[in-house]
This record gives C-alpha cells, structure tokens and sequence, in this order.
C-alpha cells in the first residue's frame, strides 16, 4: 500500500490541546482533527466536593446516557443507577463490558486497509473515547471506572461458512492477527481505564468453543433480516462477487445466522463465566434506543453513526467522521494517510490509517 502523507497546515498548524485524558505517546502523533474532537467529547457534570454516593451515582448515570443519546429517565435507568451506587458505596470501581473490536472490514468499498494495517486510527479513536469516559467518571468518583473489552470468537466460524462456499475466508488470519496485536497494544496504554477481558481459567476462544457454540438459540427472522442486510453488503466488493457469484445470497444468510447466533452466544457466556457479572454495566455497540434493561448503547465514534471496523475514519481540520471507502477514493481533495504510534517492548511501530481532507466536510449526522 503506498504511504502517503498529509502535510502543510491542516494537521500540524499551532494550537493548543490540553488533551487531559490521552497518554503523552498519542498527544503529538495525533491530526489536529482528532486532538478538537477529543476535546469536544461530553464531560462529566461537575459536584461539590461533600456530594454524597446518591448525588454521585445519579451524575454518572446522567453522563453514560447523554453519551449514548438516551433520555435520563429511559426505560431501565433505575437498573443502571443501582449498578452504579453499589459501586460507589463499596468504594470499587466501575466496572463496564463491551463486546465489541471483532476484526475490520476486509471490503475494500469500507475500509481500504490492508492486512498488515487492518487496525486502524478510527478503532484507536474508538478506544481512546472509552478512555475518556471512564476518566470523567474518575472526576467525581475517586475509584473511576473501567471498560472491558472482549472481541468475538465467532468470527471463526463465519470464516468456516465462506471457506466451506469457495474455499477462502472472509477475514484472513493475519487480518486478524495483526488486528488483535494492535489493540493489545493500544489497550495497554490505557490499562486501567480500558481492558482486554479475559475470563477465569481459560483462553475466551477455549471457552466459546468448548461449552458455547454449538448451542441452539432462537432465531428472531426481524432482527436476523437486519444481520442478512449487513452481511450482503460487506460482501458487496468485486473479489467475493465474482467468487461467490450466485450463492451470494444463500451465503450472505448463512453469515448472517453464524453472527447473529454467535453475538447471542457470546452473551450467554460473558452472563454465565463472569462470576460478577450482574454487577457490571454491559454496553453494547447494538442498543435497544428506549431501555437499558440489559445493555446500554455506546457510540464508538462520538456523534457519528457505525464502527471504526466497518468505516473509514475520515479527519479534517474541525473534526472527524466515519463513512464508507467508496464515497471517498474518487476525491482528490481525500488522501489516504497515517499516524505512527509506537509498538510496546521494542515492536515495530504501528501505522493507523485513515482519511485526511483539506475539504470542509459536514461532521453533523443527518438524521
């Protein structure tokens, strides 16, 4: 992949971000673009410094809605609320789960990235917004809180359903192993604010596979028709289209109820392996828009719609969005560009890739 760099004033004019929640290694490798959106994100509602567990526990709550653009009095708040109060009155921290991080895109029409690069700056930003929320809820609460981040062992077996049709898989191995080196890597600079779960005793893909994935589980045809829509386009590029020619569809749903299946399994086990798992508050990348019964919705990328796994992060001067690769190779005034960020113990550096413009774009989600 030729290497193109962004220079001159669009990234690297003087200014000044405070940046109070980024590790020092991220703060000067960073686009101006992504240093105003870090500073834009939702902070946490400021108490006096005799509030009590009540006043504490109701700010928190306050705050991981308003992140995830729920009303404060939504269906499940009080579930949330509790959660939060018996944290702060056994002075630990707050704990969080999100499933999330699988792989990226190997559609070329999403995510340009190849193999080598497939962890990208979108999937960094992602992290790095987990960072900031639990370091605001530090703020007001001395224990802070902490996500933990499980990626999802079923992917396998999506690969397996696509191999057993044309005899490759949709996401390769080193995809997927350079993928998960990067996160760890990024992760571990922001141990403890964010995680990577690990569950007692035993590797997660171990467990999955052992105990949990050849489970049955009810399948629900409205929101499977929404995995089937998903699935087709990311095997909407040229390569899978002309290898899987007609068996597109029967394939597309074949994925479709490996993932759907496969997420609803994952659930199950985090829910059954975790010993304290109903005191921690599960997010979800999949929310349900009116309760937080079960999981709370959490954007990846504050103020934009989808995942960093799925789009290209996009950066100009005054912000950063997600979109889709093909509505932006054809531009001239879109370059496809990196940030370096060190490796951890003496490996190699990592280039995130992703997509700088001089073109003043419209950050706003239309709704």
């Amino acid at each position: 992949m030729q290497k193109l760099f962004v220079i001159g004033s669009m990234f690297f004019a003087v200014a000044i971000f405070a940046m109070e929640h980024v590790p020092d290694i991220f703060k000067d490798r960073l686009p101006k673009g992504v240093k105003v959106y870090l500073e834009s994100l939702p902070k946490i509602s400021t108490l006096k410094d005799d509030a009590d567990c009540v006043e504490k526990s109701k700010a928190i709550t306050d705050y991981l809605l308003q992140f995830g653009g729920y009303n404060t009095d939504v269906d499940g708040r009080d579930i949330v609320e509790n959660k939060i109060l018996n944290a702060v009155q056994a002075q630990e921290p707050i704990r969080r789960i999100l499933p999330a991080f699988p792989v990226s895109s190997a559609n070329p029409n999403k995510i340009p990235f190849d193999d080598e690069h497939s962890f990208g700056l979108g999937d960094l930003l992602a992290l790095l917004t987990r960072n900031h929320i639990s370091r605001e809820i530090s703020k007001i609460h001395r224990q802070g809180s902490t996500v933990t981040i499980f990626w999802e062992p079923f992917i396998d077996d999506m690969n397996q359903v696509v191999m057993s049709k044309i005899g490759v898989p949709l996401f390769s191995a080193s995809r997927i192993y350079n993928y998960r080196e990067a996160l760890r890597d990024m992760v571990n600079y922001l141990d403890p604010y964010v995680t990577i779960g690990r569950l007692p005793g035993n590797k997660l893909e171990t467990v999955y596979k052992d105990t949990y994935r050849d489970l049955k589980v009810a399948i629900e045809p409205d929101k499977l028709k929404d995995y089937v829509t998903f699935v087709e386009s990311e095997l909407d590029n040229p390569e899978m289209k002309k290898q899987l020619s007609s068996a597109k569809k029967e394939v597309a749903k074949s994925i479709a109820e490996t993932a759907y299946t496969g997420s609803k399994k994952v659930a199950l086990m985090l829910q059954q392996e975790i010993p304290d798992y109903k005191k921690q508050i599960r997010e979800s990348v999949r929310p349900n828009p009116l309760s937080v019964k079960d999981k709370i919705g959490t954007p990846m990328i504050y103020g934009t719609m989808g995942t960093p796994w799925h789009k290209t992060l996009v950066v100009d001067k005054d912000g950063v969005n997600l979109d889709l690769y093909k509505k932006l190779r054809d531009d001239k005034e879109m370059k496809l560009t990196y940030a370096t960020i060190e490796g951890e113990k003496q490996q190699p550096p990592h280039d995130l890739y992703y997509v700088g413009t001089t073109k003043k774009k419209n950050f706003k989600e239309k709704k």
